[in-house]
């Protein structure tokens, strides 16, 4: 009898502990359900955000169209006058501000890469398209109360910059794309060197190859490029190895006037970021 009394125990136990297990993976199975069903839905959301914003987008682009060959048609060889003039105006204008940010930003890469004149004007091209591009998608957010932070507006500027690094990476080649990777890596010390060759160059200028050494100095002291990202001269935080290595690269003069920049370093600063600033439309 006590036998029996314990072996209906044990299966009373065995019983409520596999009901217990069953009942879990029932909750579990029907909170991952819910779960799925709010990603399928925040997903729907997001593309129809995305198609909406892709619509308004033709939208300017056929009104600008129309616009333009309705002035052709009526006035052949003539530039649009009145807001059609200040339209094409405005827009050549931004055209010019970026091909030329991007010629001082890219110049001496040009040169490094050995680019023929034609490529260079492919990548100036590139870049004013891209430039271009990410406004009119902020744009197209703005006039329908979309916030740039938005899922769908982030998804669109990713589609466009992913699509951007592919031409570049096509027009460059596997010897070219990853110089300009470390170009753009480097971008902020190379603008604080900028600045102090501009400071010497009616005095001590600065070659290029003392240039590209003090860069990679800068860089090599930024955490963050340490970490395999970006380079940041904010980052430094031991200036006297710095200055000990380019001690044994600089002139007396020049070094003197690296010292004279870095000690006055928020208004290097701020002169680096709006020389390296990308144009906005």
């Amino acid at each position: 009898m006590i036998r029996r009394r314990r072996l209906f125990s044990g299966v009373a136990v065995l019983f409520g502990v596999s009901l217990f297990v069953i009942v879990l993976e029932w909750k579990s199975a029907l909170a991952s359900r819910k779960r799925l069903a709010a990603l399928s839905l925040e997903r729907s959301h997001a593309v129809a955000e995305i198609e909406r914003l892709r619509q308004t987008l033709r939208q300017n682009e056929k009104a600008k169209m129309a616009l333009q060959q309705e002035w052709n048609a009526g006035h052949p060889g003539e530039a649009p006058a009145g807001d059609g003039s200040d339209l094409a105006a405005g827009a050549a204008a931004v055209r010019r501000r970026i091909q030329a940010w991007a010629d001082l930003r890219y110049g001496r890469l040009f040169k490094v890469l050995g680019l023929t004149p034609p490529q260079i004007a492919e990548f100036e091209a590139l870049a004013v398209n891209h430039q271009l591009a990410l406004h009119d998608i902020a744009e197209a957010a703005r006039e329908n109360g979309v916030v740039t932070t938005n899922p769908a507006v982030v998804q669109l500027l990713n589609q466009e910059t992913d699509q951007y690094h592919a031409q570049e990476a096509d027009l460059l080649g596997p010897a070219g794309y990853p110089q300009l990777l470390e170009d753009n890596r480097t971008s902020e010390p190379r603008g604080w060197v900028n600045s102090l060759a501009g400071n010497l160059f009616y005095s001590d200028p600065l070659s290029a190859p003392q240039e590209d050494r003090l860069v990679q100095i800068l860089a090599n002291q930024s955490p963050g490029y340490q970490g395999g990202g970006d380079a940041a001269t904010r980052q430094i935080q031991d200036w006297g190895a710095v200055f000990a290595q380019a001690q044994g690269v600089l002139s007396p003069a020049q070094f003197e006037a690296m010292k004279t920049l870095q000690a006055t370093f928020p208004a290097g600063l701020n002169a680096v970021k709006e020389a390296l600033a990308s144009p906005s439309r």
